[in-house]
């Protein structure tokens, strides 16, 4: 279960033993961490210690650190999909492809370094969870183009090119990349880059 899911009531994550945990609010639990201080803070030890729990009960909920990241990138991508089909309603061709980044942006920004959990996803099979919600997510961009009768460049290169400038920037410029180099980032360059790549396909 994702998305809303995952996003407790205040206070929650300050449970005693005695309250009732499942799997999302353990979930929720390690995504706080992530976000705090990164992928390698997140272990079954300091999760336990966010909840206030011995480590061996964290395994009542997932088997292993790896399904625990199968699950948190599993609701990253489901939330985005969501966010994806509700924001690109009515829109086609350049139009939905530069929305698609802009939300797509919006998205992992707000998601801090939980995004890195997307670069664990090497570690899963293709029938995952994992990986088959990232698919859908990305999809979304092919039934876009799907929509188009004049394609100017090859559907396949255009994809890599728009799939790779969207992730790419997004996933770098979350997690600070940009800001350590000083290099320009905002939302005016992003949207520029994608227009120049969308350009050359519709």
């Amino acid at each position: 279960v994702c998305s809303s899911d995952l996003k407790l009531q205040e206070g929650v994550l300050g449970m005693t033993k005695r309250r009732v945990l499942d799997k999302d609010k353990v979930a929720q639990a390690a995504a706080d961490i992530v976000k705090e201080s990164g992928l390698p803070a997140l272990t079954f030890g300091t999760l336990a210690k966010k909840l206030d729990i011995k480590s061996q009960s964290v395994y009542n909920y997932f088997h292993n650190l790896d399904s625990l990241l199968e699950y948190l990138g599993t609701c990253l991508m489901k939330d985005l999909y969501a966010e994806l089909a509700t924001g690109l309603i009515g829109l086609s061709g350049k139009e939905a492809l530069l929305k698609y980044g802009e939300i797509a942006r919006t998205f992992f920004l707000a998601q801090g370094k939980l995004v890195g959990t997307i670069q664990t996803i090497q570690n899963y099979p293709k029938d995952s969870d994992f990986v088959q919600s990232m698919e859908k997510v990305l999809g979304i961009i092919g039934k876009i183009m799907d929509g188009e009768k004049d394609i100017r460049v090859d559907r396949v290169t255009f994809l890599q090119a728009f799939i790779s400038q969207v992730l790419g920037f997004t996933l770098v410029e979350s997690m600070g990349f940009f800001d350590t180099y000083d290099v320009p980032h905002n939302t005016a360059s992003f949207r520029k880059m994608l227009e120049t790549t969308a350009d050359a396909f519709i």
